[in-house]
């Protein structure tokens, strides 16, 4: 008894010593408290700091970016008070300039995940911005994961729980930043990525607008992927779903669908028809879906930019009002008139990600309408139906000329009895 005692005397007299070692080795430092939530998504994580000063004052704050992650930085934000502080970027460091007195700053960087891939699983690897150079200080860590099958490669001090890793760090040193290294099987993600959007707005009354959403979808990490999850706006209504075998029927077993609301949004989960096997294995859906809007003195506005929950960097936005309308917060990238419709094409924005809060989704149009015109916007077909409708006039050519080779095999070797009773089948 008497030696734990002692032992845990001389511990805390060390810890004293080295902090006081510390702080005499690096003097002006601040000291910190830093928690820090990590999230993975699809192809990309978003990383929630929440910096509390506890003694000291800072006037700037500087985190050491890796390299190899400055072309990987989606997106980074920095406030105190709620209030926005400036942020800048360099080809090493994210710095953040402070107003005086801040006490409580929050970061948020998104970044896209770097995947290694081996035979059977992958490594998701992205940067721990820990501490910053003018700070020192503990932090405590979360890693939020999307299955709870995982091994923590790096950093060490890492520890798995249950789809999370946590990390407790004392005295976490100035400018302190890890790369994260975390491997999944590849069939436990079931992650896919939108290759290609191309939406179309139908704006034909007064209490709703209807979205032709045609989406290029792509197996993200191989394994099978048999069902995706889809983000819509809030209120939103499916009113019909193909994809390159047919119709989707939203019954039971594939080709099923449903909906429910989660947040502020409609959540959307879809059995595919014909399941992705391989990696980059992609399959072609269009989703109709409906939203309700109200008109305030002939003005109108629509998230026209919303991403589906995922990020996209390829798409094509049109609105088509029946009728006349034009832009009020941006300028199209077009502008025609065809058949008594007002066709505006919508200007490419950069990547689309509706965890970006700071960007505004939504455009505002002041519109006319002629209740005249009306049109059923699930027949309208886009640039991929059309396509698919060539690839599929082709495949059911071949395999007609299979059939046809197959019938002159069966008519030359087959015997008369074969024949007649394949006939009556």
């Amino acid at each position: 008894m008497a030696k734990n005692v002692i032992t845990i005397i001389i511990i805390a007299v060390l810890i004293a010593v080295s902090i006081n070692c510390y702080n005499a080795l690096a003097p002006g430092l601040t000291n910190v408290e830093i928690r820090k939530r990590v999230t993975l998504k699809q192809g990309y994580v978003i990383i929630d700091t929440d910096i509390e000063v506890l003694n000291g004052s800072l006037n700037v704050l500087s985190f050491k970016l890796p390299l190899e992650y400055r072309e990987k930085l989606i997106y980074v934000r920095a406030t105190a008070g709620g209030r926005d502080l400036p942020v800048k970027t360099t080809w090493n460091e994210i710095i953040i300039i402070l107003p005086e007195a801040s006490r409580n700053i929050r970061l948020t960087e998104i970044y896209e995940l770097n995947m290694e891939f081996e035979e059977n699983t992958v490594k998701l690897q992205f940067p721990l911005t820990v501490m910053p150079r003018e700070a020192i200080g503990d932090a405590y860590i979360e890693v939020k994961t999307p299955v709870k099958s995982y091994l923590v490669d790096s950093p060490t001090y890492l520890n798995k729980t249950d789809e999370t890793a946590v990390a407790n760090l004392t005295l976490a040193p100035p400018g302190k930043t890890d790369i994260a290294t975390l491997t999944f099987y590849q069939a436990d993600l079931l992650w896919f990525s939108i290759v290609q959007l191309n939406r179309t707005i139908i704006v034909e009354k007064n209490d709703e607008v209807v979205f032709v959403d045609e989406y290029l979808v792509e197996n993200m990490v191989g394994g099978k992927l048999d069902h995706i999850t889809l983000q819509l706006p809030l209120n939103a209504t499916i009113k019909r779903l193909e994809g390159s075998v047919g119709v989707y029927t939203g019954r039971g077993g594939d080709g099923a669908f449903y909906t429910w609301t989660e947040e502020n949004k409609t959540m959307a989960s879809i059995s595919l028809r014909s399941a992705l096997w391989r990696r980059g294995e992609k399959e072609y859906l269009k989703i109709v879906y409906s939203l309700p809007v109200r008109f305030e003195e002939d003005v109108l506005r629509i998230p026209a930019y919303h991403s589906s929950g995922l990020p996209i960097e390829s798409y094509k936005i049109i609105i088509k009002i029946a009728g006349d309308g034009r832009l009020l917060d941006s300028t199209p990238s077009f502008v025609r008139f065809l058949n008594g419709y007002r066709i505006i094409g919508l200007q490419d924005r950069g990547l689309l990600l509706d965890d970006i809060l700071t960007e505004n989704p939504f455009v505002t149009l002041r519109v006319h309408l002629n209740p005249t015109l009306k049109i059923k916007p699930y027949l309208i077909l886009g640039t991929f139906s059309f396509i698919l409708a060539l690839v599929a006039a082709a495949f059911v050519q071949k395999m007609r000329t299979i059939e046809t080779e197959v019938k002159k095999l069966v008519k030359i070797d087959a015997p008369k009895e074969t024949l007649k009773e394949i006939k009556e089948l």
